[in-house]
């Protein structure tokens, strides 16, 4: 998504209009900001608007870029689709001089959202396997305790059965060797 923003101020209505309509031709979706708080995402097909704090958001990196005159890059920023839905863009906004006025702004959007779902998706999956393993890893140090009781055990059984074998055979067995 590309979109061009000029510095309110110093736009006339007239040229928004131009604006509109050469962007407007344009096939991919464009963001256009003209007026304070109300600003629209523009396609052929239909225009959505952003929601009061989206839209504040944008106006301020906005504003940064032209008043400082440096590029920004957005690495993720949401915009709330009106069916509820959140898109997330990776954007550039780099100030544009035409005319020799420096009281313009270009950007580049990119739509991530398919990436950001993933990556949220392989995190989630992540953060499940980190307490599957804290689980195993618990349950690896139980089984070992009981192993060692196990083995505990059998000693104490072999010992048992030694000195039964010593108390009760033994005695016989010595009889027999007497015969």
């Amino acid at each position: 998504m590309c979109f061009f923003i000029p510095r309110l101020n110093h736009f006339h209505k007239t040229q928004a209009q131009f604006c509109l309509h050469r962007l407007d031709i344009i096939p991919l979706p464009v963001l256009a900001r003209f007026e304070v708080l109300i600003f629209q995402f523009l396609t052929a097909e239909k225009t959505r608007r952003l929601s009061i704090e989206e839209a504040g958001q944008l106006r301020a990196d906005d504003m940064e870029v032209l008043d400082t005159g440096e590029q920004k890059f957005i690495e993720e920023e949401s915009i709330t689709q009106p069916d509820g839905t959140i898109k997330w863009y990776q954007t550039t906004k780099v100030p544009l001089i035409l005319n020799n006025s420096k009281d313009y702004l270009l950007g580049v959007a990119v739509d991530i959202t398919h990436r950001k779902q993933t990556t949220d998706l392989l995190k989630e999956k992540e953060s499940e396997l980190e307490i599957k393993n804290k689980n195993l890893e618990e349950l690896n140090a139980a089984l070992k305790i009981v192993l060692q009781q196990k083995d505990a055990d059998t000693r104490d059984l072999e010992k048992k059965v030694l000195s039964n074998i010593k108390t009760l055979v033994e005695p016989y067995l010595k009889k027999l060797e007497n015969l």
